[in-house]
């Protein structure tokens, strides 16, 4: 066989692998991420149930210029050596109103109950974070990823419906902080403070998790990405499968 047709045999067979190779790529993205030592799967859950983590920083920030900085600031805090969340490879979301940013708008609406860490329940969903008015907060935000109880103040920059205080959090002005003792309207709005002053944020999964059949599994839930891109295998096999029977 000379050097041409086998280059093109060779060519051929890896055109073949490619869709098996993108599959392998899809499903390893789709897999479930497991249980870091010492994160509990929340309470009262059954298998299938969907979820999402929140917290408090373990580290300190002033106030950013944007929200893609604060945003960047709880990301890097959940996924620091030694986080509880990291093995998750999740991103991460800044819980406040953020430069004429509505914290609902940043944080989104999954319709899913929220838990610290520690697997304990603080809002049956996300609207209720914003209801403590009428209903309280199961329990504070007062976990950090470490595992870690924490008491601080937290940058906040909204009221405790969360509508504004300004344009809420903005560099070179006074922010509104909350208590993270607190489950009443003050964990939203305790006070204000000049901007450079270092306090903390609360952080939201910017996705959900699943609780699996055995209860000891936390699987991220899979981006339509993700799904595009099984399909796209699922396509390219076909179509080297009708080629290669056309050829028969």
């Amino acid at each position: 066989m000379n050097k041409s047709k086998l280059h093109l045999r060779n060519h051929l067979r890896l055109r073949r692998l490619l869709p098996v190779c993108l599959m392998f790529t899809a499903l390893a993205g789709a897999m479930p991420a497991r249980l870091a030592a010492g994160l509990i799967t929340p309470a009262g859950l059954t298998a299938g149930e969907q979820f999402r983590y929140v917290f408090v920083t373990a580290s300190t920030s002033r106030i950013d210029k944007d929200l893609a900085g604060d945003n960047s600031f709880v990301t890097a805090d959940a996924n620091a050596t030694g986080s509880l969340l990291a093995p998750l490879n999740s991103s991460w979301l800044a819980f406040a109103y953020i430069n004429g940013t509505p914290a609902t708008t940043n944080i989104g609406n999954f319709n899913v109950p929220l838990y610290t860490p520690d697997g304990v329940l603080v809002a049956a969903n996300e609207n209720a974070l914003f209801n403590t008015a009428n209903t309280q907060l199961d329990a504070p935000i007062d976990i950090t990823p470490l595992g870690t109880t924490k008491s601080t103040r937290v940058w906040t920059g909204m009221n405790a419906d969360g509508t504004p205080v300004g344009i809420g959090l903005a560099d070179q002005f006074q922010g509104i902080f909350g208590d993270n003792t607190r489950t009443d309207g003050g964990y939203l709005n305790a006070g204000n403070a000049a901007w450079y002053t270092l306090y903390g944020f609360y952080g939201i999964s910017a996705n959900t998790f699943t609780v699996d059949s055995t209860g000891s599994v936390v699987s991220s839930t899979p981006e339509p990405s993700t799904y595009l891109l099984m399909a796209g295998a699922l396509m390219s096999l076909v179509v080297v499968a009708k080629r290669k029977k056309s050829y028969c």
